[in-house]
């Protein structure tokens, strides 16, 4: 089997036990949140889907083997600090387009 297929099937099967492990946590906490921080759960399935292409980008970069823990982390902040400043930037220009497109509405 190609390294790039089991690399795949691996990251997958992580993602699937990550969210399954999650999953109940997050309901479980779920009469704990007040109305308002319900719509941030709705992120969850989008960002666990972005997680596993990032690992599996990650590792496939570096030939399927895990780079030490500085290179590791250091890809992971600045993954998170891109995908921050875009869903930032992403968030900002809709709320402007809806604010603009409501006055036509």
């Amino acid at each position: 089997m190609n390294a790039d297929v089991k690399l795949q099937i691996v990251t997958i099967g992580a993602s699937g036990l990550v969210v399954l492990l999650i999953v109940p946590a997050v309901l479980a906490a779920l009469p704990l949140l007040n109305t308002t921080m319900i719509r941030l759960l709705l992120m969850i399935p989008p960002v666990s889907v972005a997680a596993y292409i990032f690992v599996f980008n990650f590792l496939r970069s570096s030939g399927g083997e895990l780079p030490s823990v500085g290179v590791t982390l250091v890809a992971i902040a600045q993954a998170a600090l891109a995908a921050g400043i875009f869903m930032g930037v992403f968030s900002a220009g809709m709320i402007l387009l809806v604010r603009w497109a409501s006055r036509w509405i």
